[in-house]
């Protein structure tokens, strides 16, 4: 995503992470967590971020493990169709 804040330099996102319980904890996450920074880092961007349910502590730990910090808030509203 191209962010105007920043001179149209690209960020990455990265959005509905998941591990089959199953297979968690043999290092799945952190390959797919690994191959998004290392597109990011092809395209020049200038961060790569995520959001994550408050509660999930464990989740927050892994990514913390792979260098991300607890930045601001993140919000949503639910659209109705």
């Amino acid at each position: 995503m191209d962010d105007l804040a920043h001179l149209g330099a690209s960020e990455g996102i990265v959005e509905n992470l998941v591990v089959h319980p199953q297979m968690q904890g043999r290092g799945i996450g952190r390959i797919m967590m690994k191959w998004a920074m290392e597109i990011c880092t092809e395209a020049s961007s200038y961060k790569l971020v995520l959001s994550s349910n408050i509660k999930r502590t464990s989740a927050h730990q892994f990514y913390e493990s792979l260098g991300f910090e607890k930045y601001g808030y993140s919000f949503q509203v639910k659209i109705e169709h």
